[in-house]
């Protein structure tokens, strides 16, 4: 099986369509960790074979309706424990030349006026944390996915600043704005 843009992810229209309970950013996500998967086996980062049990692990999450968990990078750094964040990150910053941000250090209440789809933020693993004049700051565990940041460029309409950052970093950040907004 070659890696030329698509893997094991790809479900038809009518098999989307057939999952239960559809969650609002489904075909985002779908889109999102198919075109992640690969560009993390070409880079080296996690063997074909990985790939394949990670989709098939993410498949049964987005069936289960479990959004927040819906994400191949959690799947493959937390579930099957092949892929190391550390060199994830580490090969962004080298090859994208983006910075990296600990949000942690940053107030999640500002992030409200923003007016943001919380469940786009945790269906990314996506957070705009910051905006100056026209920019916005922008952190992601999903850098390598183009889905990703074409959805947010799109979205936002602005200048972008990216910054990469660690799963775990986000997962404490979503959780602090979605309890900020009063949600989970």
């Amino acid at each position: 099986m070659g890696i030329q843009g698509a893997c094991p992810l790809a479900l038809s229209l009518s098999t989307l369509q057939a999952l239960p309970t559809p969650m609002e950013h489904r075909s985002l996500i779908l889109r999102a960790n198919r075109f992640l998967g690969p560009v993390l086996v070409q880079r080296g980062l996690v063997l074909e074979a990985d790939l394949e049990k990670a989709n098939e692990k993410l498949l049964e999450l987005i069936q289960s309706n479990a959004p927040q968990e819906a994400s191949l990078l959690k799947i493959l750094i937390f579930r099957l424990g092949v892929l190391d964040e550390s060199k994830l990150i580490a090969d962004v910053l080298e090859k994208e030349q983006i910075g990296l941000v600990d949000l942690s250090h940053y107030e999640k209440a500002p992030i409200l006026e923003f007016d943001l789809d919380l469940d786009l933020c945790q269906a990314t693993w996506t957070l705009p944390y910051a905006k100056i004049d026209d920019f916005f700051f922008v952190a992601t565990t999903y850098y390598l996915s183009a889905p990703v940041r074409e959805h947010w460029q799109t979205l936002l309409g602005a200048n972008i600043l990216w910054y990469a950052t660690d799963m775990k970093g986000m997962i404490a950040a979503l959780e602090e704005v979605f309890s900020f907004a009063g949600k989970k």
